[in-house]
């Protein structure tokens, strides 16, 4: 019990600098993780035909493991994906189509630095992995880039 304390507080503990560790608090899902979560359980389960969700992000997080904050949005699709063949299963995809017709994804500050280019190549990326832009499975998909510094 003791060693599995110890654990848990030497995960909490970052070095931010060469002379320096702080107490990184307490871990907990973040607001994307837990939206993406919901709306995945509100999919599998048939719960809504119409779902509006907005989630603002302050940052493209990388992880060290390679992950990122792209990778919550797996989450809405994760009862149609298989990850084993990396493919989706059609029935299912064209079964959710019948209910949810139209997908959104709105991206503002897109220019603001690399992240923002690179959330998008991301976003472009699940859409194609879940075969939601080429209309094979019936849905209206959309990805707006927005950006003030475009229009100049």
């Amino acid at each position: 019990m003791i060693l599995m304390r110890r654990e848990e507080y030497q995960q909490r503990l970052r070095q931010t600098m060469e002379d320096l560790i702080q107490d990184g608090g307490q871990r907990t899902r973040g607001v994307l993780s837990s939206v993406c979560d919901a709306i995945g359980t509100m999919v599998e389960r048939g719960l809504s035909n119409n779902i509006i969700a907005t989630v603002s992000v302050q940052s493209f997080k990388k992880t060290a493991q390679g992950k990122d904050t792209l990778e919550h949005f797996s989450k809405i699709f994760r009862s149609v994906y298989n990850e084993r063949e990396g493919s989706v299963n059609p029935a299912k995809m064209q079964a959710i189509s019948q209910r949810i017709k139209h997908l959104f994804v709105m991206i503002d500050e897109i220019t603001g630095d690399d992240s923002g280019v690179e959330f998008f190549s991301g976003i472009s990326k699940l859409a194609r992995d879940y075969e939601l832009m080429d209309g094979t499975h019936g849905f209206n998909t959309k990805i707006i880039v927005a950006d003030a510094s475009i229009l100049n």
